[in-house]
């Protein structure tokens, strides 16, 4: 595993300084009037209750994934001292479309921001949504404001579900979501059942698929060739505990490639009983030192601890559910690896006992700071983050003040954005460079295009295309390059981060002149189509070009002194 070892330790110096240099966007940022304000603070009465989230608190993630899918920046704003129930931002703001004055407003529970240099291009989104969805809420700053920009999002997350054989209440949240899987379908509306072959979505993995062989733990669905993540959020709901067996063995491979996933800046998710089956697992203790037990049901009966954290945002309370695994409690010497790990817990105990949503980066003794995005973490710590909830299946039902255990759903979809995968530290960064002959006196020539990933994250579903300029006919191209209507093209796949490679294409001049062309190299962070273009690459053929002391082309004596006499 020479190949992989290198990767990785490539990669992790790619990470540090990458994100290091990032500043991760928990910072001060002035937002000009005009700008639009996603609100997620949620009222019953009152004169703002008609333009709160309270009706549509779960589409709100709708729109945003939708923002993101369009590669709209948006903004998470959070206040980083805020107590439970704070304030986030006040701003003067009036309701969209409909133009009715809100005034001046303390928005809670991690209001989104699309800043107003984006708002023409959001605006069609926007709209659209909103005619779908009636309830959702928008809201237009009438000032320049300034807020703390926790989280600085470009991309919409690519999500896996595992078919624990509870799928559906995953399925459940992100529809009620209106958040579509990769092929921007909806999730299906039931698990299928054992085996699981009948999910036509290439984002619900099946355990098989998960698990991959059993000699290496980066080589099932998760990832790529290469063992870069394919997703950025894997999500498991109720992983029934294996005790013996073929069905151990089964579970111990994929809590290990867990483990090989969070390796990178990608998010886990589990839920209920999935908790102590990840946990607690032999390749397990991702939070804890030693696991866990299960604890009670604390209802509505909670403590909020780590109220700047995005996946602690919220409005109005909480209230738990029950199921197998409803909390959960440290087991006997066991203890957190990381600091500030729980954010619910039930009201009046510990730090450890019935603890009810947690979250922390792998193996967090590794110097990471959850309230700095990571940001302090060394060069050669893990990036991943886990998060686990206790209850077994929240409601999708609103508003949100009479539906306390709706906010589990909440949490839940929090945990979509929070991960670094959708930021803009997180993020492939691609170089695309075109050459070939500047001179030539050939009708033959070869162009070369050569591409890397020098970002933290791979670069999906990757292709490029380059466009010949009349008087250029095709000849051939390598690594399966093909032609058509004037444009070569091909098919890269997946360039992981650290990844690179080259094309060439043959041409044939077909007269005199000065040829200009570039590489157009699109891409998929997530869902989000991206591209970059080339350096424009120049050809002479058959002109004369003076003063470069070449003689070149039909240059002559008389045309070009001092090049060809």
């Amino acid at each position: 595993m020479v190949r992989r070892a290198a990767a990785l330790g490539l990669l992790a110096l790619v990470i540090g300084s990458t994100i290091a240099s990032s500043s991760a966007r928990a910072e001060s940022v002035t937002y000009d009037a005009g700008s639009y304000i996603i609100p997620m603070d949620a009222e019953a009465t009152g004169t703002y209750a008609p333009y709160s989230q309270n009706n549509g608190m779960l589409k709100a993630y709708g729109l945003v994934y939708q923002l993101l899918h369009a590669g709209i920046p948006v903004d998470w704003v959070i206040e980083p001292t805020k107590a439970h129930g704070g304030i986030d931002v006040t701003v003067s703001t009036t309701n969209y479309p409909s133009g009715a004055v809100i005034g001046s407003h303390g928005y809670r529970g991690g209001p989104y921001v699309i800043a107003q240099a984006n708002v023409a291009a959001a605006k069609t989104i926007i709209d659209t949504w909103l005619a779908a969805n009636p309830t959702v809420r928008v809201h237009v700053a009438t000032t320049t404001f300034t807020a703390n920009a926790k989280k600085h999002l470009v991309a919409a997350p690519n999500l896996a579900v595992f078919a624990d054989g509870n799928e559906d209440i995953a399925f459940g949240y992100l529809n009620a979501a209106g958040i579509p899987d990769s092929t921007g379908a909806a999730w299906p509306t039931k698990k299928c059942g054992t085996p699981c072959t009948c999910y036509a979505s290439p984002d619900v993995l099946c355990e098989a698929r998960v698990a991959g062989g059993y000699l290496e733990h980066d080589d099932g669905a998760l990832f790529d060739a290469s063992g870069t993540p394919l997703f950025c959020q894997m999500m498991s709901m109720h992983y029934t505990v294996a005790t013996s067996g073929q069905a151990l063995l089964d579970q111990n491979e994929v809590v290990a490639e867990y483990r090989a996933f969070l390796k990178f800046p990608v998010h886990l998710f589990a839920e209920c009983q999935a908790v102590s089956a990840i946990e607690n697992n032999v390749n397990g203790d991702l939070l804890t030192s030693g696991g866990y037990d299960f604890g009670n049901t604390p209802g509505s009966n909670v403590d909020y601890l780590n109220d700047d954290l995005a996946f602690a945002q919220i409005d109005q309370p909480f209230k738990s559910v029950g199921g197998s695994e409803p909390s959960f409690s440290l087991k006997s010497g066991s203890i957190y690896k990381g600091t500030d790990t729980v954010m619910v817990t039930e009201h009046g105990t510990p730090i450890g006992t019935d603890d009810v949503w947690m979250t922390g980066f792998l193996d967090g003794t590794r110097g990471c700071n959850i309230h700095g995005d990571g940001n302090t973490c060394p060069p050669t710590a893990a990036k991943g983050k886990v998060s686990y909830l206790g209850g077994h299946k929240y409601t999708t039902t609103l508003p949100i003040t009479s539906n306390p255990s709706t906010n589990g759903t909440r949490y839940f979809l929090n945990s979509l954005f929070e991960a670094e995968c959708g930021t803009s530290a997180g993020q492939p960064v691609i170089t695309v460079q075109k050459s070939g002959p500047m001179f030539t006196s050939s009708q033959n020539i070869t162009y070369t295009i050569t591409y890397s990933n020098i970002g933290v994250s791979v670069a999906l579903a990757a292709a490029l295309d380059d466009t010949l300029p009349a008087g250029e006919q095709f000849v051939s191209a390598s690594n399966g390059g093909t032609f058509a209507n004037g444009v070569v093209h091909w098919n890269l796949g997946a360039i992981p981060a650290n990844g690179s490679g080259s094309v060439t294409v043959d041409v044939k001049l077909t007269t005199a002149g000065v040829f200009k062309n570039k590489g157009v190299l699109t891409y998929k962070a997530g869902t989000t189509t991206e591209s970059k273009t080339s350096n424009e690459w120049i050809t002479y053929y058959g002109v004369p070009v003076c003063g470069d002391a070449q003689c070149n082309g039909s240059e002559t004596c008389s045309t070009c002194p001092g090049d060809c006499g």
